[in-house]
Formats: structure tokens, C-alpha cells, sequence
């Protein structure tokens, strides 16, 4: 995707501004507990990290956790890719 690329080449500040677009987006025209929007959650999270805003990427992370726990079953393998990364 664009923003990935944006984020190869050191852009970050450039995906930032696609990711949040996506993220909000999604919440627009997804139900509310579609898991794509944990996706774009956990993206957005990572260039939280890459730009150095790392208690927004903990508060996302945070957020994307507890999302996937509430709508995935509790054995479901993206609950515990949540808590590693």
C-alpha cells in the first residue's frame, strides 16, 4: 500500500496522515466490530513507534488488544500476535 511505501522510504509523517484516513474510514463504513478495523488500528499503532510517539502506540496497542479480545475467540491466534507485538 501507499502508506507502507510512505513508510519504507522514511515518510512517516506521510503514512501517518493515510493511515489515520484508513482508520477512519473503516470506522465509518465497517460494523463496529469488524476486525479490519483492529488492522488499520495496529497500523497506525506502528507508525506511532516509528515516529517516536511511543505512549500513543502503547494507548493503541492497548486498544487493539482489547478490540480483538471482545469480537475474536478467546483462542483466536490474532489475540496473541496482540499481545506480542
Amino acid at each position: 500500500s501507499l502508506a507502507i511505501t510512505y513508510s519504507h522510504l522514511g515518510r512517516h509523517q506521510d503514512a501517518l496522515k493515510l493511515k489515520t484516513k484508513v482508520l477512519e474510514f473503516r470506522k465509518r463504513v465497517l460494523p463496529p466490530d469488524h476486525p479490519d478495523i483492529a488492522i488499520s488500528m495496529g497500523n497506525l499503532a506502528s507508525t506511532f513507534s516509528h515516529l517516536g510517539r511511543h505512549h500513543d502506540a502503547l494507548g493503541l496497542k492497548t486498544d487493539v488488544l482489547a478490540f480483538r479480545k471482545r469480537v475474536l475467540p478467546p483462542d483466536h491466534p490474532h489475540i496473541a500476535t496482540s499481545m506480542s507485538n
